[in-house]
């Protein structure tokens, strides 16, 4: 959903003539492996205007031929000017304008966008909060609504949260339920242990395999 909503977004500014100059072509990233359509997924491209967002740390940045901090993973910046020829792109973050040549292209998403976890603790305008999955819980909610400053938008559908289609009144109280839970983080090692349990209870209740007949004495 997030890639399909980036592009979106990115069309419409297009559309409106808010993005400017030619687009660099940017390879395929994180973000874009897990879209559903990789063959639209490997054209990303990037134009002076465009919000974006590291999916990596980034080293050996340099500022005018000087070796600075390197750019932490999930930094967000504005595209500020396009150079297809080199295939490079120079960003503008919080503390400095960051040239991105070709080798780390790839680090590099649209931010229209963003996955709640991967947005927790940035503070915007105007939020616009796709709720009602899997995923909902009360943490997700909380960091989706209290990310503006000014206006929260709840956006959500019959799909998602599998009540019947034009009952506003059933949407929101599923909606209401599911921001009302808490769902405890789990640490991928503890994850792996589980699964490894679930293997070795399947393996110990699996019948042993029938012995080998032993061969027959040769008949004289």
């Amino acid at each position: 959903m997030v890639p399909d909503l980036n592009l979106r977004a990115q069309a419409a500014r297009l559309g409106k003539g808010e993005l400017r100059g030619e687009p660099v072509e940017v390879g395929r990233c994180r973000q874009r492996e897990l879209a559903d359509d990789l063959e639209d997924a490997s054209s990303l491209l990037l134009y002076d205007g465009d919000l974006v967002v590291t999916t990596r740390p980034v080293h050996g940045v340099k500022a005018e031929g000087k070796p600075v901090r390197r750019v932490e993973n999930g930094e967000t910046g504005v595209v500020v000017a396009t150079d297809p020829k080199a295939r490079a792109v120079t960003v503008r973050l919080r503390d400095r304008d960051w040239v991105v040549d070709q080798e780390h292209l790839s680090a590099l998403d649209l931010a229209y966008a963003q996955h709640l976890y991967r947005a927790q603790g940035r503070t915007v305008a105007e939020v616009l909060v796709c709720g009602g999955g899997w995923q909902t819980d009360r943490t997700t909610g909380y960091v989706g609504v209290t990310s503006a400053r000014e206006t929260s938008v709840v956006i959500t559908d019959s799909g998602s949260l599998d009540t019947p289609e034009g009952d506003t009144q059933a949407a929101l109280q599923v909606l209401a339920a599911r921001w009302a839970e808490a769902h405890p983080a789990v640490a991928a090692s503890t994850l792996l242990q589980q699964a490894e349990l679930v293997v070795t209870a399947l393996a110990e209740l699996s019948p042993e395999p029938d012995a080998e007949p032993e061969p027959a004495e040769a008949t004289p």
